[in-house]
């Protein structure tokens, strides 16, 4: 997919977060005290962890879609 991330780290905070938000979304073994995250939370979450910047708002709003639907 190109080079989204500026670094080996912040393409590490991306595959972490993207197994948090699987985790949220379908683990029923988590204990659901709030909504699941929502795409906006999903992004601010991830606010500036680009090399300081934030990383492409599309490609979050596809990622989230395809976990959301259970696409991947």
């Amino acid at each position: 997919n190109g080079n989204c991330c500026t670094s080996v780290d912040d393409t590490m905070v991306l595959a972490y977060a993207v197994i948090m938000l699987n985790t949220d979304q379908h683990n029923q073994n988590v204990v659901k005290k709030a909504t699941p995250m929502t795409v906006k939370a999903s992004k601010n979450n991830l606010r500036g962890c680009n090399g300081g910047v934030d990383f492409d708002a599309d490609k979050l709003q596809a990622v989230f879609d395809s976990i959301h639907h259970n696409e991947f």
